[in-house]
């Protein structure tokens, strides 16, 4: 049984895939296995994993029909043998020693630092992991939650590695297409009880230049669904950590500009909505008051016309 599972979804990354995986087996950590789940890719992906995989036992394909990066994940999951498990995305890649001193039973989770690669330049971003910390006392843990659930720290699933024995059960929500990373991170830091902070080697994230309405576009309805499965995943980590209500106040934001095109159109659906209504009472005391005032004048006069 290794002690690492890495994880790959893979869906045409062919310009990308070979320096993402080359990252990883030059890691000096050597007890891992790749699990490159080939996500019906229609490009070169498919025949570059199969190179990994006969020069390297450790490299590990698993083929599927498209079904999105949830399902790819979840596959992902299902098969890994790791005591520790941790995500890559087929078009980012790590620095060297990122693997270094991830084995420590003493933690539940091990956070490293990122950066963003943008139009070929590096950089760090402020909201980060600027130095080692190991956190155990139950305020520290919660604190660093709070602070952070709404920065590129907590938001994603990668950049971290897992206990498989604390995800158990937990895999993506395949009902949503934007927040599913999100949400399955708001459930393993239900049972967190200590997080260990790394600044060394760093996970390189490769930033497209669409924005976010252009590139995670939806509709109203499907973005009170999805802040519906993030709300009640906010609720139990809340339950779990005693966090602050303020961190969901941007996934609210974020939502409502990725449904602009629609939301513009259908502005009684979300002021409307009851389910949306009980979100804005957890975040109401954070909530600028020019916002405040909006809500609460198009909630009470919208419901009132046909």
């Amino acid at each position: 049984m290794p002690t690492l599972s890495v994880i790959i979804p893979v869906y045409n990354a062919e310009n990308t895939l070979n320096e993402c995986i080359d990252s990883i087996l030059i890691q000096e950590f050597h007890d891992f296995e790749i699990l490159l789940i080939d996500d019906g890719s229609k490009d070169n992906s498919r025949a570059i994993c199969n190179d990994y995989a006969i020069k390297d036992s450790r490299v590990k394909i698993l083929y599927k029909e498209n079904g999105g990066v949830s399902s790819a994940r979840n596959m992902g999951l299902n098969h890994a043998q790791g005591k520790w498990i941790t995500f890559i995305d087929a078009d980012d890649y790590i620095e060297p020693e990122y693997f270094h001193d991830i084995n420590d039973e003493a933690f539940d989770l091990i956070i490293k630092s990122y950066k963003e690669l943008r139009n070929s330049l590096i950089t760090t971003p402020t909201a980060n992991i600027h130095s080692d910390a190991s956190l155990t006392a139950s305020t520290d843990v919660s604190d660093f939650i709070s602070r952070h659930l709404a920065t590129m720290v907590l938001r994603g699933p990668c950049g971290k590695f897992y206990k498989r024995e604390l995800i158990g059960c937990t895999r993506f929500n395949g009902n949503m297409k934007v927040g599913e990373d999100s949400c399955f991170v708001f459930n393993y830091l239900t049972t967190v009880k200590k997080i260990k902070l790394q600044a060394g080697a760093s996970y390189i994230v490769r930033c497209a230049n669409a924005s976010a309405a252009n590139k995670y576009g939806c509709n109203v309805e499907y973005a009170i669904q999805s802040l519906q499965f993030l709300y009640d995943a906010h609720l139990a980590l809340q339950e779990a950590h005693a966090i602050s209500s303020e961190s969901f106040l941007s996934y609210i934001g974020y939502f409502k500009l990725i449904s602009k095109s629609d939301w513009k159109k259908n502005l009684k659906k979300w002021y409307a909505d009851n389910t949306l209504k009980r979100m804005y009472q957890y975040i109401w005391p954070y909530l600028p008051i020019k916002q405040k005032i909006e809500y609460y004048g198009l909630s009470k006069i919208l419901p009132l016309l046909k």
